[in-house]
């Protein structure tokens, strides 16, 4: 099996110590080929530099400590830290990026300041993680082969199939319950248009559910429910006692912007469970943008042979 690369960009403060132990627990020791990056955004300290170097040492400790063999250690003096942990991705062929945030912060920076930047310029699909911190009874008990709830809630057809691939490697689909879940906003009087809209619902469900089913996952149910997405969202994953929300970032045009403002970022800021919030990446958005637009060439060869 192919090593996957991934890159932990850390920090200064207590969110590289719940990712690297969320790290150990949940990645294959086997199939992971580990780098840890801080970026020193200024020599005027000089205690950073040393507190990087003692960071970075402890976290190859630990994934050695975990039976990790190949991990990389190393900090970039570079005063803007979105584009430095890009480039630095870039250089090592890094396959996949996984950053910590608590919601309000990131690196002690707003959210959008380090994290969007670089999920919105790294070619790599980027993956952060809300809490990552473990609770006593995980710290006791977690392995790769315990049963994990996850709840995803899609907004189209191909929500599941574009997060299946980011979610290889990082959950182990034969202890994974999920739970695909669509928001319907109604906000409007007209029957009519709200059972369109439920029909259209049933549809990006079950397509969901059969490609989620196909990739080897168990899916436990796949529903529908009418409300504000931020609060559908939260509410389900309370109700089916989620450990996890799966959710896929939708990219930079103004309604896909709009989207990941009002529900992931609102997610990420006030609920209290644990979340994937997966980035494809411009290389895979590239990738798939090219396949997407095959059918419609096909249909246009005949008319420009003409």
């Amino acid at each position: 099996m192919n090593q996957q690369k991934i890159l932990f960009p850390l920090d200064y403060t207590g969110f590289s110590e719940d990712i690297l132990q969320w790290a150990v627990r949940y990645l294959d020791n086997s199939t992971c080929s580990i780098s840890c990056l801080i970026v020193v955004d200024t020599l005027e300290k000089l205690d950073k530099l040393h507190r990087a170097s003692k960071i970075l040492e402890e976290a190859k400790k630990l994934f050695e400590t975990w039976g990790f063999n190949k991990v990389k250690c190393d900090f970039i003096i570079h005063r803007d830290i979105p584009n430095a942990v890009c480039d630095y991705a870039n250089t090592n062929s890094i396959d996949q990026i996984i950053m910590a945030t608590h919601g309000q912060s990131f690196a002690r920076m707003p959210l959008d300041s380090v994290s969007q930047k670089i999920m919105k310029n790294a070619k790599q699909p980027v993956l952060i993680l809300k809490n990552p911190a473990l609770s006593t009874t995980e710290e006791a008990h977690l392995s790769r082969d315990q049963v994990i709830s996850i709840l995803i809630p899609v907004s189209d057809e191909k929500t599941a199939g574009r997060l299946i691939a980011l979610m290889e490697g990082l959950v182990n689909k034969e202890a994974a319950v999920i739970h695909v879940l669509h928001a319907v906003v109604y906000d409007t009087d007209n029957i009519g248009y709200l059972n369109m809209k439920l029909k259209e619902a049933s549809r990006i469900i079950e397509n969901n559910k059969r490609a989620l089913e196909n990739a080897g996952y168990w899916v436990a149910d796949a529903e529908i429910a009418v409300g504000e997405v931020a609060d559908v969202i939260s509410k389900y994953a309370n109700a089916k006692k989620s450990d996890y929300i799966a959710l896929l970032s939708w990219g930079r045009s103004h309604l896909k912007r709009l989207c990941f403002g009002s529900v992931s970022a609102g997610l990420l800021k006030q609920n209290k469970h644990k979340i994937f919030l997966f980035s494809e990446g411009k290389a895979l958005q590239i990738k798939r943008k090219a396949v997407e637009r095959i059918p419609m060439l096909m249909q246009l060869r005949p008319s420009i042979r003409q």
